[in-house]
């Protein structure tokens, strides 16, 4: 069964200043690049450990070669928006279930990924929606294809990310949604989860 399930989780390496830009807008590049480090290292961990496979998709050959993902299967990203990489990486993984998680947040478990591709048993799409109106995971059953609109004219790190992502879905696609989740992507989200896990 493990050939046939892989979660790839989406990633930059943590570099000062280059991730999680619109949180460091409120609470400063240092804050934000150890959150997203410590956090990166803490799903790294917690999904390597499963029945699928698993891949961390960088975001620049430079990324791939950073040591922290030594050992790991790497994948480098596409060109194009975010929804161009991550339509890339479900139409890699033809013929086999596949789901995409974020990098950024927090409380992510085998367990939610285990619900997610139990839900693909069902159904042709998984979503884990977020609170903000984004989403924090994809994954895709063995269709063939979800289409060629899918994902596309997306406004992404907006409250409609995931209403206009469903909107390019086909008709008759097949579509579940797993457990919320918190992005933490701003001052009082990022206090909320500091306040909670401190």
């Amino acid at each position: 069964m493990q050939n046939n399930r892989h979660v790839v989780i989406f990633a930059r390496a943590p570099c000062y200043g280059r991730v999680k830009r619109r949180l460091a807008r409120d609470v400063g590049n240092l804050r934000a690049c150890y959150f997203y480090r410590k956090n990166l290292v803490k799903l790294m961990q917690e999904l390597r450990v499963g029945n699928w496979h698993t891949h961390i998709s960088l975001a620049s050959a430079q990324d791939a070669r950073d040591p922290l993902f030594s050992g790991v299967s790497r994948l480098v990203q596409s060109e194009g928006d975010l929804g161009s990489r991550m339509r890339s990486v479900l139409e890699r993984f033809k013929n086999k279930k596949v789901i995409i998680v974020g990098s950024d947040i927090h409380g992510i478990s085998r367990s939610h990924i285990e619900a997610s591709f139990s839900a693909l048993d069902e159904h042709d799409l998984v979503f884990g929606p977020a609170f903000d109106g984004g989403f924090w995971l994809v994954g895709r059953g063995l269709i063939r294809s979800p289409g060629w609109r899918f994902m596309h004219g997306v406004r992404w790190s907006t409250q409609f990310a995931l209403q206009d992502t469903l909107e390019t879905v086909l008709t008759g696609h097949r579509v579940a949604q797993v457990m919320q989740l918190h992005d933490i992507d701003n001052g009082a989200s990022f206090d909320k989860f500091y306040r909670r896990n401190h």
